[in-house]
């Protein structure tokens, strides 16, 4: 049994998931907004690579989540800091143990 746990362990620690809750600043100003099409583009090359799993905002625009994958958490940090709104950003980051969803499943079968 020790040596399953040990194996999974390793895994885990090379296959991390990270959580990064961010908050945006009170105060935005157009620089900030002026920076959106180059983020969203950053975001968007992420996803399509696999690093980012999830990017969600909340409907006040104050609020954000994102998964993404990583070595470390300063491998994680280091992504988010090449985010152009980072400066914009406070951050916290989190390692995951589960990161489970309906996206992570296989598709349902439909007999049409």
């Amino acid at each position: 049994m020790i040596f399953v746990y040990t194996r999974v362990t390793e895994f885990l620690k090379a296959m991390g998931k990270f959580m990064i809750q961010f908050r945006l600043v009170d105060r935005l100003d157009l620089e900030f907004f002026a920076l959106m099409p180059e983020h969203r583009a950053r975001v968007d090359r992420l996803i399509e690579e696999g690093v980012i799993s999830l990017y969600a905002l909340n409907t006040e625009r104050t609020h954000g989540w994102v998964v993404i994958s990583a070595d470390s958490l300063d491998e994680a940090l280091s992504i988010v800091e090449r985010f152009p709104i980072y400066k914009y950003m406070r951050v916290e980051i989190d390692q995951l143990l589960i990161f489970d969803g309906e996206t992570m499943r296989l598709p349902k079968v439909s007999l049409n």
